[in-house]
C-alpha cells in the first residue's frame, strides 16, 4: 500500500511508538476502554454538529495505512485545534480508547498537532513525551 498519505510519517511513527490503528480496532485486551493512545493519521473526513449547549463538535474519520477509525472531538478540543482538524491534514492525536457494548470502537480526542516529518520535528516530541512520562511516573 505505498503511496498511502501516511506513509511519509513512517519513520516518526516508529520513531515515537505510536499506535496503529487496526491494532486499537481489534480489540485485544491492551486496547481497552480508557486507553490513552497515539497515533499518526491523515483525516479523511470531517463532519461537525452542534449539540444541545450551541456548541460544536466533530465527528473526524482518520485512516492510517491498516485501518481507519472515527474520532470525536469535543467542543474545548475542537475550539483549540480547529486549524489542524481539517480534511486531507496529517495529524498526530492524543486520544482516549472509547469502547462501548453495541458500539464500533472510537477515539476520544484530547490534543491534536501537527504530525512530524522531520528529524528535527520527531526529536521535538521525543523531548516532550519523555518529560511527560517522567512527570506522571515520578513519586509525589
Amino acid at each position: 500500500m505505498s503511496g498511502h498519505p501516511v506513509a511519509e510519517y513512517e519513520n516518526a511513527s516508529k520513531a515515537l511508538n505510536t499506535d496503529l490503528i487496526n491494532n486499537i480496532l481489534e480489540g485485544s485486551a491492551y486496547y481497552n476502554d480508557g486507553k490513552r493512545v497515539r497515533v499518526i493519521a491523515f483525516i479523511n473526513e470531517v463532519r461537525t454538529k452542534i449539540i444541545k449547549n450551541g456548541s460544536t463538535m466533530a465527528f473526524v474519520t482518520i485512516e492510517d495505512k491498516f485501518g481507519s477509525i472515527e474520532m470525536l472531538v469535543f467542543p474545548k478540543t475542537l475550539m483549540e485545534y480547529s486549524t489542524l482538524i481539517r480534511d486531507g491534514k496529517a495529524i498526530l492525536a492524543e486520544c482516549t480508547v472509547s469502547i462501548k457494548e453495541d458500539e464500533e470502537t472510537k477515539l476520544l480526542c484530547n490534543r491534536v498537532y501537527p504530525a512530524p516529518k522531520t528529524d528535527a520535528e520527531i526529536t521535538q516530541f521525543k523531548a516532550m513525551y519523555s518529560s511527560s512520562e517522567k512527570k506522571q511516573n515520578s513519586p509525589k
